[in-house]
C-alpha cells in the first residue's frame, strides 16, 4: 500500500498481477455534489463507518 517508489504513489499494488489501484480522494472525503463520491453497493456495513471516519479527517 502507498508505494512511493512507483509513479503516482498508487494506493494499492498487486505485484502478482502487475496491477496498481488509485483510489480517488472523492471516494474517501465525500465532496458535496461530486459524482465520484458514491457509497459502494456491497458490504455497506463495512464501508459506511470507514468512509464516515475518513470524511471527518
Amino acid at each position: 500500500m502507498h508505494r512511493k517508489d512507483l509513479p503516482g504513489s498508487p494506493d494499492i499494488v498487486l505485484p502478482k498481477y502487475k496491477k496498481v489501484i488509485f483510489v480517488h480522494e472523492c471516494f474517501w472525503h465525500r465532496h458535496e455534489n461530486c459524482p465520484k463520491a458514491k457509497l459502494p453497493k456491497s458490504n455497506i456495513e463495512y464501508w459506511e463507518p470507514k468512509i464516515e471516519e475518513k470524511k471527518e479527517t
